[in-house]
């Protein structure tokens, strides 16, 4: 449900609706490890605006809510769109521990954050 201050806002819910739409308009790239993947490329990219895009998304995940806007559904490229559905597909069936997710949240923070 959009906000009525933000009509731009999406639910972490309506977020992944949209990808999932637009994933049909891009190629999917299989994760054999969503979670580490996405710590990963985090990682590998901190000073990218994705990154912080990702990290976002994993905090939501991990917290089981987020406000995104809808700008930010086309803002990954079709690697990280693959990822996050797939991420949001692992948090749904809780194949991974709370701890699993905070700890990764962490990890991508301080990734984030290393100079």
């Amino acid at each position: 449900m959009r906000t009525r201050g933000n009509p731009d806002a999406l639910t972490l819910d309506e977020f992944e609706r949209e990808l999932l739409q637009f994933t049909q308009r891009r190629p999917f790239v299989p994760v054999a490890n969503p979670l580490e993947h996405v710590v990963r490329l985090i990682a590998t990219g901190p000073a990218l605006p994705g990154s912080r895009l990702l990290l976002r998304v994993l905090v939501a995940l991990a917290a089981r809510r987020g406000e995104f806007r809808y700008a930010e559904v086309g803002a990954l490229d079709s690697e990280a769109i693959s990822t996050v559905v797939q991420l949001m597909q692992s948090r749904r069936t809780g194949s991974l521990p709370d701890n699993v997710w905070a700890l990764a949240v962490e990890n991508a923070r301080t990734s984030l954050a290393a100079p």
